[in-house]
């Protein structure tokens, strides 16, 4: 390649169209199946097809695979909320055990009324 020669012609001298390969459908369920219902990694999935990994991640995607280590539930918020409830009991080991009882993970204060 000539410095005044662009990459992409250089590309073309060398035989290649410069077009992105196009999947047909049943190569993109392919990739889809194999992203989904295998343990085959990515990189093998993408050279096995010509393609680029971030295009058999979108394959994937498109055909409705969810990503791998995600939630199958398709959440993408959490959500943690601190809140105040107030239970009356006749000593703090009570008053704990009720808080615990009702979900309580972190209780933030504890007083005594007399």
């Amino acid at each position: 390649m000539t410095e005044t020669e662009t990459r992409s012609q250089a590309g073309e001298a060398e035989g290649s169209t410069g077009s992105r390969r196009k999947l047909t459908e049943e190569q993109e369920r392919e990739v889809t199946r194999l992203y989904a219902e295998t343990e085959t990694p990515v990189s093998e999935i993408s050279k096995r097809f010509g393609i680029g990994e971030s295009s058999a991640y979108r394959v994937a995607q498109r055909h409705g695979a969810s990503l791998r280590g995600r939630q199958s539930s398709g959440a993408r918020w959490r959500v943690s909320v601190t809140a105040t409830r107030v239970f009356t009991a006749s000593s703090m080991s009570d008053a704990i055990r009720q808080a615990e009882a009702a979900g309580a993970t972190d209780i933030v204060g504890i007083t005594r009324n007399d």
